[in-house]
């Protein structure tokens, strides 16, 4: 059985918060409410351009953006012109709020998309926060390069930070500028997004395990001395791998215990052996969350088949942890429901066994 995280809550934010209430996530219940049946939200999609920092080459990416509406318009989501969400609706109006929101960032799986794990994203938004999901372009489901140049990881990793700024950069005209917090963000991956987000923990790169990958696949000078900086940034507070691991040629495993920034592992045991990156990253503060009969698709909001945990379950456990560890992170929650979820005094599911490194 899922146990919900609605003990106690506060409603989701609507829009009638006084300015005697405008402080940062006022909005936000003190513990997240979580209801697949009652997530409608606003949508909207747009290009944007920036120039990747290691040699100024331009770069173009989808942003998709979720955030809570009050009138939500008709038209349901379309994802890369063939993934249909009917419950994210398109240029919905921005719900009114005195209080800034918390943001989440999505970092979708190879050969996916930036909806692909809409679900989830919604369940962040009907408590208050907005959702960012760039299409990383060259690896859509559309779109993928083949084969995959070596810098493409750390492309990635800039296409999150790169939505970030593009959040906090928002003209005063936008309806979201202003109404969000990006000094403390959380990042959720899934897949090749997981390993994306172990990066974005701040861990070093392995210089000679990228020197042999450059040889193998050549690189530019340029392209090879941006792996001499890790690719986190400071806003980043917490992140979220589910489903993927981060290449040991590439991280230099020596660096975990500089990495103050705490990480939340999610697999299935249906799924590729979790055991090994857990063991790899124990010197950073990582938990651990393996769900029993989960498999790859378990963490995504796309039909595919997983014959040993339905659909809904998986998509409850998931979202149930990855909120409190969004509270726990972002929103700094002492909430004693938020310590047992993640520490497992609070049982979500039986199916979850947790583990901690330190």
């Amino acid at each position: 059985m899922i146990l919900l995280l609605i003990v106690g809550c506060a409603g989701p934010d609507t829009g009638t918060q006084d300015s005697a209430s405008s402080a940062p996530f006022a909005c936000v219940p003190e513990l997240p409410e979580l209801d697949l049946a009652d997530a409608v939200v606003g949508y909207r999609y747009e290009p944007h351009d920036y120039a990747l920092p290691w040699d100024d080459s331009a770069r173009t990416i989808g942003m998709n953006v979720w955030y809570p509406t009050e009138a939500p318009t008709a038209e349901g989501a379309s994802y890369i012109g063939l993934w249909n969400d009917p419950d994210s609706r398109v240029d919905s109006p921005v719900a009114p709020s005195e209080c800034t929101r918390p943001v989440v960032i999505y970092s979708h799986g190879s050969q996916a998309w930036g909806g692909s794990a809409h679900a989830l994203m919604r369940q962040f938004v009907r408590n208050g926060w907005v959702a960012v999901a760039p299409d990383h372009t060259g690896n859509l489901l559309t779109d993928n390069l083949d084969p995959r140049p070596t810098i493409y990881p750390l492309v990635r990793a800039t296409d999150i930070v790169e939505s970030l700024e593009w959040v906090a950069d928002l003209p005063a005209s936008d309806p979201l500028s202003s109404r969000v917090d990006t000094s403390r963000v959380l990042v959720i991956g899934h897949s090749f997004g997981g390993q994306t987000s172990w990066l974005l923990s701040g861990v070093g790169f392995n210089a000679d395990g990228v020197a042999d990958l450059c040889t193998a696949n050549p690189c530019s000078p340029e392209e090879q001395a941006a792996f001499g900086t890790p690719a986190g940034d400071d806003r980043i507070v917490g992140v979220i791998p589910m489903a993927g691991s981060a290449d040991a040629q590439l991280v230099d495993d020596s660096t975990w215990g500089a990495v103050h920034t705490p990480i939340l592992y999610m697999t299935g045991s249906e799924d590729n052996d979790g055991s090994e990156p857990y063991a790899r990253s124990a010197a950073a503060d990582v938990r651990w969350a393996e769900i029993d009969g989960g498999c790859h698709e378990s963490f995504t909001s796309t039909d595919l088949a997983c014959d040993t945990l339905p659909k809904d379950e998986g998509t409850e456990i998931v979202a149930a942890y990855a909120t409190a560890f969004g509270w726990a992170t972002v929103l700094e929650s002492d909430a004693a429901e938020i310590a047992g979820v993640l520490e497992g005094s609070v049982v979500v599911s039986e199916r979850v066994s947790l583990s901690r490194s330190r």
